[in-house]
C-alpha cells in the first residue's frame, strides 16, 4: 500500500490483517461493509476500485463517483442467487477487463458476498466449487456460505461442467449492461 497519509495506511493494513476486506486475486476484494464504512474513498483510491458488488440490501451506503452494483441477497438458505449471481460475475469481468479492481461486501464478507466470488471464480477460471472455496479460503478463512447457497452453487457447477444436463441456463448478460463508459460508470 502507499498511501500518501501514514495513518490512513495503517487503518488501511489494519483491516486488511484483521479480515474486515481480503485481497482473494489481484483486482478482486472480498470482505464486509465496515470497510466502506470505515475508509469509503480512501480505499478505493488505494487499490483502484472501479466497482463495488453490494450484497447486503439491508445495507445502505454511497461512494463518491464509483458505481455500486446492488445484488439484492438475503442471508436466507431459501434466497435464490439466479440470475443476479450471473449479473455480478459478468460485472466483475467487465471491471476487471476495463483495468479496475472489483471489491465485493456484504455485511461480514463470510456468506453471500463469498458466494458470489466463488461463482465467479467457478465461472471464469473453471474451477470446482471446492477448487474456488479452497482458493477463497486460503485468503479469507471466515468465508461460511449458508448452505442453500452452496446447494445452489453445487447445481450452477455442474451447468458449467456439462450445460446440456442442467435446468439452469447460463445465458451471457448483453454487453451494454456491463460496459464501462469513459467516467468508470456502468452503462
Amino acid at each position: 500500500m502507499m498511501s500518501e497519509d501514514p495513518v490512513v495506511e495503517l487503518m488501511l493494513e489494519w483491516h486488511m490483517q484483521n479480515g474486515n476486506v481480503s485481497l482473494i486475486e489481484p483486482k478482486l476484494f472480498l470482505g464486509g461493509c465496515d470497510v466502506l464504512q470505515a475508509f469509503g474513498n480512501a480505499f478505493i483510491r488505494e487499490f483502484g476500485i472501479r466497482l463495488i458488488v453490494s450484497c447486503a440490501q439491508e445495507i445502505e451506503y454511497s461512494v463518491e463517483s464509483i458505481p455500486i452494483l446492488r445484488v439484492p441477497l438475503q442471508d436466507r438458505e431459501t434466497q435464490k442467487l439466479w440470475p443476479d449471481i450471473l449479473i455480478a460475475s459478468h460485472a466483475i469481468e467487465a471491471a476487471h477487463n476495463a483495468g479496475g479492481a472489483v471489491l465485493v461486501i456484504c455485511a461480514a464478507g463470510v456468506s453471500r458476498s463469498a458466494a458470489v466470488v466463488l461463482f465467479h471464480l467457478m465461472r471464469t477460471q473453471k474451477l470446482t466449487l471446492d477448487e474456488a472455496f479452497d482458493k477463497v479460503a486460503a485468503r479469507r478463512k471466515c468465508i461460511n456460505p449458508n448452505p442453500g447457497f452452496v446447494d445452489q452453487l453445487r447445481a450452477m457447477q455442474q451447468h458449467l461442467r456439462c450445460p446440456s444436463e442442467c435446468q439452469i441456463e447460463l445465458r451471457p448478460i448483453p454487453k451494454h449492461l456491463i460496459n464501462f463508459d469513459d467516467e468508470d460508470r456502468i452503462i
